[in-house]
Parts: structure tokens; sequence; C-alpha cells
């Protein structure tokens, strides 16, 4: 938790996935994983790993905790907002 720099809410955290934002971090461990273990197509397995999370974060009523990589990659979306 020491890498935790930074508390969104999830209205803000709503706003960046329905503007686009995917965990990339998450996503890119998850193929990985998937790989080391033989999964020759991850790419269904990782569309219902990017659907379930969408489901998590649209059900979210809990401030995010986010490290200062997650929290740039949120910045982007946030400020596609004003646009």
């Amino acid at each position: 938790m020491k890498d935790v720099k930074h508390i969104e809410s999830p209205e803000t955290i709503t706003i960046a996935v329905r503007k686009g934002f995917k965990p990339e971090q998450m996503l890119k461990a998850t193929e990985d994983m998937l790989k080391e273990q033989g999964e020759e197509n991850p790419d269904e397995i990782l569309e219902i790993v990017l659907e379930s999370w969408k489901s998590i974060v649209n059900k979210s009523e809990t401030p995010w905790a986010l490290c200062e990589d997650c929290y740039k990659s949120i910045q982007i979306y946030i400020q596609k907002r004003g646009s």
C-alpha cells in the first residue's frame, strides 16, 4: 500500500471508464500470467476480465486508492471531460 498516493471518488473513475480508460497495467499482468500458464488465446479471457472490471467500477461506492502511474493514466481520461 506504500505505492498509494492518490484517492479518487468512484464517480471520477466511472467518468474515466466511460471515456475509454482501461486498466492497462492490470490487463498486461493478466495477459502475461495467462501466457505463462500456457493459454494460447488469452484475448477472450482478457475481454471477460475487462468487462468484469467495468462492472465493479459501475457498482463501486467507495473511493479508489491509486498509485502514481494509475493516477496519471486516469487523469488523461478525466481531462477529456472538459473537451
